[in-house]
C-alpha cells in the first residue's frame, strides 16, 4: 500500500507557493556547483549563492549548474528569479514525493528535472 504524506503545510496556499513537501533530508545545506566545458576543457567552481553566477558564452562553453539540497526556499526563489523559472516548476522541485519526470516549459532554460528518492 502506498504511503500518503501530509500536505497540511500547503493547504490553502496559492499554486506556485514554495513549501517543501516530502521526505528529503533538509538538514543538508544547499550547495551550488557550476561546471563549464567544451571539447578542450572542463572546469568546476563552487558558488556561495546564485548571485555569484556569471553568464556563460554558449558559443564557447556548455554550462551545467548543479544544485544539491533543498533546505532553502529563499535560495530556490532567487534561482528561479535569476533564470526566469516558472513558479510551478519551482513548486515541483520542492515536492520530493513526485516520481521522476521531465516537463518542458516555454522560454525556460531548465528543461527537465527529477528527484532521487532516498533508499
Amino acid at each position: 500500500m502506498k504511503k500518503v504524506s501530509s500536505r497540511a503545510g500547503k493547504a490553502g496556499l496559492p499554486p506556485g507557493s514554495l513549501i517543501h513537501v516530502g521526505h528529503d533530508d533538509l538538514s543538508r545545506s544547499m550547495t551550488i556547483d557550476l561546471f563549464t566545458y567544451n571539447a578542450q576543457e572542463v572546469s568546476e567552481r563552487s558558488l556561495n549563492s546564485i548571485a555569484d553566477f556569471t553568464d556563460i558564452d554558449p558559443a564557447a562553453h556548455t554550462g551545467w549548474l548543479n544544485i544539491d539540497g533543498l533546505n532553502s526556499e529563499r535560495m530556490l526563489s532567487a534561482i528561479g528569479e535569476r533564470f526566469n523559472l516558472h513558479p510551478l516548476l519551482l513548486e515541483d522541485i520542492l515536492n520530493t514525493d513526485h516520481r521522476p519526470k521531465v516537463e518542458e516549459y516555454q522560454d525556460c532554460p531548465l528543461r527537465g528535472h527529477a528527484h532521487a528518492r532516498p533508499g
